[in-house]
């Protein structure tokens, strides 16, 4: 079934905006001294790029401990799944090793300006810059350049899917010498080629569960205006999911929900790619350079300047809660015509709702029985929800 979502999904080449009801959104209160560059999560602990070293935060933001690098300007940061802490600086690339302590892992002449870094799960560390990617396989001892480019052409995001197969986005800054685009590595970061996208700024990427990739532009060499393409077959094809918007970050929850910053304010989408929701805070400017989820679900973003100011959803931003968890399973999914739910307490389910891509309830019913029929929904993707006697779960359901 997944051949048909994927052929639905590559028609798609003019996507809806839909009106979004606003999250409450907070401002980050940050030392005086620091404004917020990158950010990423491990677990409760919040970790911050800026100007003048990294911050720490383990209680949600109510305080922030310097935990060293105060001399650089911190270009990227990166925690691994591991929960290994790096951090690319103007000359070099850093490993946390606690305490305030820092592990110098590389310098380099022939590259600066370290604005990507990567961890695979087999352990490599890759890092991109102006001039290439970077690779070690034995914790940061040793480095061999792995993706040779001009020093006109900066590697802005690395990434991998659970194939084992790499992606890194770049922006060529001098198209007559060098295309950038998306490059791809087969054989764990050892060579790479050009894969797509080429003559496009591409500012970030990200993979979902299901190992489709999206890409976000800042434009393109001669045509200007940014975009999110989306492929569904490994790279080798590219489809426009969002036009005429200038994508500064990327971020993907375990959901496979993804939020873009932009120009033009935050979006998210939660349906592949199909729709697009602006939740901007309606109390701040549109510009935004940076995004990302946390693990409990709120959304943050930076502002644009080259270090700015911090903002957070109040509320998770997520619709879909892991159905798995809540010892409850429906099938099929795909569905046609009916839905099976099975659980040990279908006397707490109480209803259940299916929503389209502009949330509109297109099914409503009382649950009275492990069998629901949906044969009166069309095809197409929607979020189920079944509301119990303490929550309402929510998940995707493909209907065929």
């Amino acid at each position: 079934m997944k051949t048909v979502k994927y052929i639905f999904l590559s028609l798609i080449i003019i996507t809806q905006l839909t009106a979004y009801a606003q999250y409450n959104w907070e401002q980050v209160t940050l030392p005086d001294t620091i404004g917020a560059g990158t950010i990423c999560f491990y677990g409760n602990d919040i970790y911050l790029a800026t100007g003048n070293g990294v911050y720490h935060s383990n209680d949600h933001c109510a305080s922030w401990e310097y935990i060293g690098l105060g001399q650089y300007p911190i270009w990227s940061i990166h925690v691994s799944t591991s929960g290994n802490l790096f951090a690319g600086t103007g000359s070099g690339i850093f490993k946390y090793e606690g305490n305030n302590s820092w592990d110098l892992l590389y310098i380099t002449e022939e590259a600066s300006n370290i604005i990507s870094i990567y961890e695979s799960e087999n352990g490599y560390i890759f890092f991109g810059n102006f001039g290439g990617i970077f690779r070690s396989t034995d914790g940061g001892v040793s480095w061999t350049e792995v993706l040779d480019l001009s020093n006109t052409e900066s590697v802005e995001s690395i990434t991998g899917n659970t194939s084992g197969s790499l992606f890194a986005g770049s922006i060529s800054y001098n198209g007559d010498v060098s295309p950038g685009g998306i490059y791809k590595s087969d054989d764990g970061g050892s060579t790479w080629y050009l894969a797509g996208l080429n003559y496009h700024f591409v500012s970030s990427i990200v993979t979902t569960s299901e190992n489709e990739i999206y890409a976000g532009t800042k434009g393109h060499w001669t045509m200007g205006t940014g975009r999110i393409y989306k492929s569904v077959d490994d790279g080798q094809t590219w489809n426009i999911v969002l036009y005429n918007h200038y994508i500064l970050s990327l971020s993907i929850n375990e959901y496979d929900e993804v939020a873009a910053a932009s120009e033009n304010g935050i979006f998210s989408t939660y349906d592949n790619g199909m729709t697009w929701n602006e939740v901007t805070p309606n109390w701040t400017g549109k510009y935004f350079q940076g995004v990302a989820f946390h693990p409990e679900g709120q959304l943050y973003a930076v502002s644009y300047f080259v270090y700015a100011d911090l903002f957070r959803t109040l509320e998770p931003v997520t619709i879909y809660e892991n159905i798995a968890q809540h010892e409850v399973v429906f099938y099929p999914n795909p569905a046609t015509n009916k839905l099976f739910i099975k659980t040990e307490d279908i006397e707490s389910f109480k209803e259940l709702n299916i929503y389209d891509c502009l949330w509109k309830n297109v099914l409503h019913k009382e649950i009275q029985s492990n069998m629901i029929d949906i044969s009166s929904v069309k095809q197409g993707m929607y979020v189920i929800e079944f509301v119990t006697n303490g929550s309402k779960l929510r998940q995707k359901l493909l209907i065929n």
